[in-house]
């Protein structure tokens, strides 16, 4: 496909946009990683109808798409038969769509009155499942999978002893497993994916500004180029990071600027050292390009991690380490670093999950780099001070304490683990204030969970 796109064959142009509603919902609302691939299959299959079907396509991914038709009347209904199509493949998935005029002289106002379209038209969205799913009346005839919708298919979970899901639940599941037979890989659970005591972890990763950024294209042609290459830059950084930890994830459906998946814990800190580099480094090779040129030299992304137990459901573990990449975008904006990362370990079942920016001190995101680096070395160099002598740590008091710091020095001074860590870490143990103010901090205990394969040999944290 061209990065040029010709309007001299059009009488009248206009442009159609779409946008899918809930789409990680979709994704996530079975904790069956064939039903996440069958459902992210759904996805990417319905984008690439989307872009081969459409008179010229600017864009397409992620449930998010841009098209060019010729006439007011063909522009309607083109929104129409996407709209038909997203709810027969996804079951009632909500769609918006829009039409606006081209004006080929002013494109980028045409592409930002596409977007307030959308973006007002999301609101009165119809509910996902509409004309296709319903709802249950009894508990017995719950969808075994989801949880959400009438049950009216067998499970064919392996375990399954005699439950019943959903049709779109049990759809797919079929699709997934189709695609896992070519992938040449079945995993019926994500306890499959994490080795015996290790926690899953849900990952969510966005890049920085990129919203301002498309929304300061002039064209229709740099909205192509930008899309198609940043949809290539996210793809190799993570192909090249899933080598690094021998594919072992469950990946799920994204725009194309975004990455989440389900992986275990011990592959966290390797995955993230290969994928945020790299996506730096692609980046910046694009900076010299147009429409790059000037608006790329420090691109960065935000990352959300959240470590758990593989039990809890994936669709919470996901949306909570969205809230965390948010909460990592904003650390960037106010504080300066490229990239950054924002984790939580849920120790305490679900109930642990709190807004980010509510959390007590020590527990913020760290700039990715020679901050993270250095965190994880002290992290490392805890793990040798017995887990019994932690706890004070905790709950994360004040520097100006003078009951915690009273304890704390004579924590320090009673137990030789203490001065080894403050020794190692190149800090000073034996000043009375600096002893208080370079403590370990709760990020360091959190940590912890990503050095040590076992969660039963990291401190007990919570995200409380």
């Amino acid at each position: 496909m061209s990065d040029r796109i010709d309007l001299s064959g059009f009488a009248d142009p206009w442009l159609v946009g779409y946008d899918a509603h809930g789409i990680q919902e979709l994704i996530t609302a079975s904790n069956r990683p064939l039903a996440m691939l069958g459902a992210s299959g759904t996805i990417t299959r319905f984008d690439s109808y989307a872009a081969s079907s459409a008179p010229v396509s600017v864009f397409a991914g992620g449930g998010r798409g841009v098209e060019l038709v010729d006439g007011h009347d063909a522009a309607i209904a083109r929104c129409r038969l996407l709209e038909a199509h997203y709810a027969e493949q996804t079951f009632g998935g909500p769609l918006s769509t829009a039409a606006v005029p081209l004006d080929r002289l002013d494109q980028a106002a045409s592409l930002r009155w596409l977007r307030q379209r959308l973006e007002l038209l999301a609101d009165a969205a119809r509910p996902p499942g509409h004309g296709y799913l319903a709802a249950y009346t009894r508990k017995s005839d719950q969808c075994a999978d989801c949880g959400g919708y009438q049950a009216t298919h067998e499970s064919q979970r392996r375990d399954a002893r005699g439950e019943r899901v959903c049709l779109r639940c049990h759809a797919m599941t079929q699709r997934g497993r189709l695609a896992s037979e070519r992938s040449g890989e079945e995993i019926q659970s994500l306890l499959e994916l994490v080795p015996d005591g290790q926690y899953i972890a849900a990952l969510s990763l966005d890049g920085n500004n990129l919203g301002a950024f498309f929304e300061d294209l002039r064209t229709l042609d740099e909205t192509r180029q930008a899309s198609g290459a940043l949809k290539q830059v996210f793809s190799e950084a993570h192909v090249a990071a899933s080598r690094a930890i021998e594919g072992r994830h469950v990946s799920l459906a994204t725009g194309g600027d975004d990455i989440r998946l389900f992986l275990p814990q011990s592959l966290v800190l390797r995955y993230l050292d290969a994928l945020i580099p790299g996506l730096e480094r692609r980046a910046a090779a694009l900076a010299a390009r147009p429409p790059f040129r000037g608006r790329f030299d420090r691109f960065g992304v935000g990352v959300g991690v959240v470590l758990a137990d593989a039990h809890l459901p994936a669709k919470r573990l996901m949306e909570y380490a969205h809230d965390l990449e948010q909460s990592a975008k904003r650390h960037c904006r106010t504080n300066g670093p490229r990239s950054a990362i924002d984790f939580a370990v849920l120790t305490a079942g679900d109930a642990s999950r709190i807004e980010p920016s509510l959390r007590r001190g020590g527990r913020e995101p760290l700039g990715f780099g020679e901050t993270w680096e250095d965190a994880l070395r002290d992290a490392a160099a805890l793990a040798r001070v017995p887990s019994s002598q932690r706890p004070l740590l905790f709950d994360e008091p004040a520097d100006d304490c003078h009951e915690f710091a009273n304890q704390w020095r004579y924590q320090v001074a009673r137990h030789a683990e203490w001065r080894a860590w403050y020794d190692a870490t190149g800090r000073n143990w034996r000043d009375a204030e600096a002893v208080v103010r370079g403590r370990p901090r709760a990020h360091h205990l959190d940590l912890l969970h990503f050095l040590a394969p076992d969660p039963g040999a990291a401190a007990s944290t919570t995200t409380r």
